[in-house]
């Protein structure tokens, strides 16, 4: 039972080694490569079908209202606080027209 806690133990420190940790200027305005864009999933977590449909559901939202998003799926980010991260990759991204203020940043990471 020790050694099977050992590995596990082992195991988990060599997977969170590995993990990237983001900083805002690493995440990539998919939006401006395909306006139909709006996830940005560099470590995979989402399955590609989920990400086709929330890509689906802001290019509505965009198309209707003009808010623009950015959808940011990583592992662990740096800064460690999820607001001003947020911040800072909308404010590097440029997310929303600066004319009306309109952008949306969504952050899910999963190391937090």
């Amino acid at each position: 039972m020790k050694r099977i806690a050992l590995v596990t133990v082992l195991l988990l420190g060599c997977l969170t080694a590995i993990a990237k940790v983001y900083k805002p200027t690493d995440i990539m305005p998919v939006h401006l490569e395909d306006r139909n864009r709006y996830v940005c999933n560099p470590d995979g977590i989402l399955s590609q079908s989920a990400v086709d449909r929330i890509d689906a559901v802001f290019r509505t939202i965009e198309d209707s209202t003009g808010i623009q998003t950015l959808v940011a799926v990583v592992t662990d980010i740096d800064p460690d606080d999820c607001f001003e991260f947020a911040h800072q990759l909308g404010e590097t991204v440029g997310v929303g027209r600066s004319s009306s203020d309109n952008g949306l940043v969504i952050l899910l990471s999963t190391g937090e």
